[in-house]
């Protein structure tokens, strides 16, 4: 592991379909200079009715989004410790999820205490799992 590998905290927003259309999230956070992780036990929240109406204003869409995601006093507190104004090294969020639903929607615009979660301190990370990659033809022998 290199140097700035080393430094980087990281958080894990894992998120599962509670069929038919509610979610849970679980937070796992990793510190560069811990050994131990630690998670929160998933917590239940709904992505709210009205985003669609919002995909042309990403301010308003990245409000409803993290206020819907970030609803659960647990979770919003523990990401205040991690985002905190304090924070002064880099961070990676990654997204894990293999839902379509929540795949497409724009994580980049999320909002957490109403201010964009992501900027040049803290950057998102979205896990395809192999299910959701694009399939590839096999590649063809070379012709002699």
């Amino acid at each position: 592991m290199d140097a700035v590998q080393s430094e980087l905290d990281e958080i894990e927003l894992n998120i599962s379909r509670i069929p038919p259309d509610k979610f849970t999230v679980q937070l796992r956070v990793r510190l560069a200079n811990s050994d131990s992780d630690q998670i929160l036990s998933p917590v239940p929240f709904e992505l709210p009715a009205n985003l669609g109406d919002a995909v042309d204003q990403p301010d308003v869409y990245g409000k409803l989004l993290g206020d819907a995601l970030f609803a659960a006093e647990e979770l919003r507190k523990k990401m205040s410790e991690v985002v905190g104004p304090k924070r002064d090294h880099p961070l990676r969020l990654r997204l894990l999820s293999d839902d379509e639903e929540i795949q497409r929607q724009r994580w980049e615009a999320v909002c957490f205490d109403g201010q964009p979660l992501f900027d040049r301190r803290i950057c998102l990370s979205r896990f395809l799992s192999p299910d959701a990659a694009p399939e590839r033809p096999p590649l063809r022998p070379s012709l002699k």
